[in-house]
């Protein structure tokens, strides 16, 4: 696959604006258009993140989905997802209608899982254990309980314990980067309390819960959580594939010659696997999807009837 060929795969997969765009455009201030030549030059030498500063100084003055997309792309090149995920939101308000609005949606969870593994770990412990945890203000708890390992993002945090019959404790973390922390807090039990002076209504018992989900529930579960995880494979892979061909497109043609077939050979494969990840996580995806809201069957019941030679078994479906 040459050169050309390579770049027309990869429009087809994901059509965005790419930073190899000319000009930003005649109604582009002097100084925008400037940091933009000089991003677009930093970009091909593979400093991606004087790249990212450039295209992020022009946005400032000239606000276009073009520089917002080429910040992301090249803060996410040099390792800077804090930034990409920023830049990339601020690409999807610039271009609400953009072609490739539904791919960066689904990239933008990618970057933000792969951002939080980055962070460092913080070992969270109460006595007694089973408290529930709030961060920073939140008014949802996380799914895990004390005693459990949580990333944040280096600086101050605030954590809050709460577990009934037990007062609720608030603690101040700082979390340095690269270094873990540990918060250990002793919940003391509230007072017991005072006799009821009046009966208290209790509240109307909640209304009977609905049949157990059936074997055919479960398996479309099953499914379209198979079918998510496909779908995320395939999310990858196309980082992946964009990432072959920008290495591609920054070769002079002597190098891009001597690593053809290499280059080649890793675009090809990496977009197969794009193509069966995004293909087998919607089959999966629709698939559980129609199991779960198939109706279900009616009751299938037997009557044994007598007969003056025996007996004959009746089926009502």
């Amino acid at each position: 696959m040459g050169r050309r060929l390579m770049a027309v795969a990869l429009a087809a997969t994901m059509a965005a604006p790419s930073i190899a765009v000319a000009t930003l455009g005649p109604d582009a201030p002097a100084s925008a258009e400037s940091r933009y030549q000089i991003g677009r030059r930093l970009y091909r030498e593979g400093k991606f993140a004087e790249a990212a500063a450039e295209f992020k100084a022009a946005l400032a003055v000239y606000p276009s989905a073009k520089l917002a997309y080429n910040q992301a792309r090249s803060a996410e090149r040099a390792g800077d997802l804090a930034q990409a995920i920023e830049a990339f939101e601020v690409y999807l308000k610039l271009a609400p209608a953009a072609d490739d609005r539904a791919e960066v949606q689904a990239l933008l969870p990618v970057l933000r899982e792969r951002l939080q593994a980055t962070y460092p770990e913080v070992a969270l412990t109460t006595q007694p254990p089973g408290a529930a945890i709030f961060v920073d203000g939140a008014t949802t708890p996380l799914e895990r309980k004390t005693p459990t390992t949580v990333r944040l993002k280096p600086g101050a945090h605030t954590l809050r314990f709460a577990l009934d019959g037990h007062h609720t404790i608030d603690r101040s973390v700082q979390v340095a980067s690269g270094a873990g922390a540990t918060v250990d807090v002793r919940l003391e039990k509230k007072d017991a309390p005072a006799p009821a002076v009046a009966a208290v209504t209790p509240p109307p018992a909640p209304p009977p819960a609905p049949d157990g989900l059936t074997t055919l529930d479960w398996t479309g579960i099953g499914l379209s959580a198979a079918g998510a995880a496909a779908v995320a494979v395939g999310v990858v892979f196309h980082l992946q594939m964009l990432d072959d061909a920008d290495t591609a497109e920054g070769l002079s043609d002597a190098e891009y010659a001597m690593q053809e077939d290499t280059l080649r050979d890793d675009f090809e494969s990496h977009q197969t696997l794009t193509v069966v990840g995004y293909a087998l996580g919607g089959a999966l995806i629709a698939t559980g999807v129609t199991l779960v809201l198939w109706p279900e069957a009616p009751a299938t019941t037997a009557t044994l009837l007598p007969t003056p030679d025996g007996a004959v078994m009746s089926w009502r479906f």
